[in-house]
């Protein structure tokens, strides 16, 4: 294989390969579930070529003596399996060999020199959307709103050598941001108390309610953000002139100005406002799924 060919195939020089295999302390082979054994250079090559896009596993099968599908992938997942139980501290917890003290001057030093006017700031976060099939179970949560996908999302840390020094993750596609902290989740213990009687009921969560306001499943972090989202609440006293007798009225609902109108004809108790409520978050999220149900 030439150079030029290694690194369009598997993004690495050709020379580097050997490095890569002493770095990870690459195993000598893998065998997998049915007992195929594959060398642990042409695994790591395998998961290379396939975490190279777009590529299938079909796609590998000339590169790679023509094995067959299920060979190609119990290989690859064995060896992201072992890279993973082997060196994910790296990236999931405080690596002090690339976050020390120094380095961090290091780097701050250097974004400041490319012109950023921050002289402590030493990396760049980032978030990513990663689609999944839809599940099961859980299909509210795992639902982003602003994709309009089933998803889980991630949150790393690049520091200015192209590294990634930090990497959160996976949570629910449903929130727009990895850092709730424990507020949200108080708002949203608050929030789901909302049940009447012995009805086992959904409840109202602060999630399910930003849901259907904005479509993402969040409140703003920042207090920028919280200084400038605002919910506007408007009253319409005449839906029954407008849409005629009805038995009930969903709220109106403007995620673009993040207003919500009550209809008061049919707000005479409490059970009544939970149940249009009710109607009002749950209802979009129900005729959604139904849509993703619905056949080709």
């Amino acid at each position: 294989m030439e150079e030029d060919e290694c690194i369009n195939e598997f993004r690495v020089r050709k020379c580097d390969l050997p490095i890569l295999v002493d770095v990870l302390r690459n195993p000598n082979e893998i065998i997998c579930d049915q007992s195929s054994v594959v060398g642990g250079v042409e695994a790591l090559c395998m998961l290379l070529k396939r975490l190279t896009y777009p590529c299938r596993y079909s796609d590998m099968m000339q590169r790679f003596g023509h094995r067959q599908v299920p060979v190609l992938c119990m290989a690859t997942n064995s060896m992201l399996d072992y890279i993973y139980a082997e060196h994910h501290q790296r990236i999931t917890q405080w690596n002090d060999n690339i976050l020390n003290p120094a380095a961090l001057e290091t780097y701050a030093d250097s974004i400041h020199q490319m012109g950023a006017p921050l002289e402590n700031c030493f990396g760049f976060i980032d978030g990513t959307v990663r689609p999944i099939a839809r599940p099961g179970i859980t299909q509210r949560i795992l639902y982003n709103g602003h994709k309009r996908i089933h998803s889980l999302k991630y949150q790393a840390v690049a520091i200015p050598n192209g590294l990634i020094a930090h990497l959160y993750g996976p949570v629910e596609g449903s929130n727009s941001t990895e850092n709730r902290g424990e507020d949200d989740n108080e708002q949203g213990d608050k929030m789901g108390d909302y049940t009447s009687g012995d009805e086992q009921q959904e409840k109202i969560s602060v999630s399910s309610f930003m849901q259907c306001l904005t479509g993402q499943g969040h409140i703003p972090i920042s207090s920028t953000q919280r200084e400038k989202f605002k919910i506007h609440v408007g009253f319409n006293h005449d839906c029954q002139l407008q849409y005629g007798q009805q038995r009930l009225c969903r709220p109106l609902v403007n995620t673009c100005s993040c207003t919500v109108t009550l209809p008061t004809q049919h707000l005479g108790n409490y059970k009544e406002f939970l149940c249009i409520m009710r109607q009002a978050v749950f209802a979009d999220v129900d005729e959604r799924q139904d849509d993703l149900d619905a056949p080709d």
